[in-house]
């Protein structure tokens, strides 16, 4: 379980981002590693019509791995804000039919029982895949960012992934356990950008004209 303040930027120029780089000294703290994300919905897409209609509170439910590797585990991302909180399981498996099943205890997840009882009485099936690679930097012990670029959308339809698409942009990331500390608000300004609600799945889904931001 993580928890921690997440903003995002998405960005179409890479140059701007080596010059951030270069002048707020980021420092690489993890090898760059290639990601995979595959998302789970309900059958009407209840979960990322939260996020389009822009609930503050609400959650999604991805299975992640990491270069290429056969291991993967499932994760549960809740969110109130800016504020996320993060549930990892290990024992999963997948259907057609019942779709999304997970056998790990969820009494982490008890803390948002609007999560806990919807995760507890729906079922959820596959509806897209993100591919992408990911950079690592931090600038001290508690504010670090991640760069994410080659972002490639898979539909997913009949229990497999079909029609790739590229996204143009590339997605900066601050990641922080204290969203108040000064130094947040001081290298946004000198960044220049403005945060923006962005999420992957949901454009995955618009890719596809599956969703679509009103």
């Amino acid at each position: 379980m993580t928890k921690r303040f997440e903003i995002k930027f998405p960005i179409l120029n890479y140059t701007h981002f080596t010059k951030w780089m270069k002048y707020f000294n980021f420092k690489k703290s993890f090898s760059d590693r290639s990601i995979k994300s595959t998302y789970f919905d309900t059958k009407n897409l209840y979960l990322a019509q939260q996020n389009i209609d822009g609930f503050s509170s609400r959650f999604k439910i991805r299975e992640r791995s990491y270069n290429h590797e056969n291991h993967s585990r499932i994760e549960i991302k809740n969110k109130s804000n800016k504020l996320v909180e993060k549930f990892f399981y290990n024992n999963f498996k997948y259907t057609n039919e019942d779709g999304l099943l997970i056998f790990d205890d969820f009494k982490n997840i008890h803390k948002h029982p609007k999560t806990f009882l919807f995760l507890k009485s729906n079922k959820f099936f596959k509806t897209s895949i993100v591919e992408y690679n990911r950079e690592y930097y931090n600038i001290d012990d508690d504010l670090r960012f991640t760069f994410d670029t080659n972002i490639s959308f898979f539909n997913f339809e009949n229990n497999r992934k079909t029609i790739k698409k590229k996204f143009s942009f590339s997605v900066l990331e601050l990641k922080t356990s204290n969203l108040n500390n000064y130094a947040i608000h001081n290298y946004m300004s000198k960044l220049n950008i403005s945060p923006k609600r962005f999420s992957k799945y949901i454009q995955s889904l618009q890719m596809f004209k599956k969703a679509k931001y009103y």
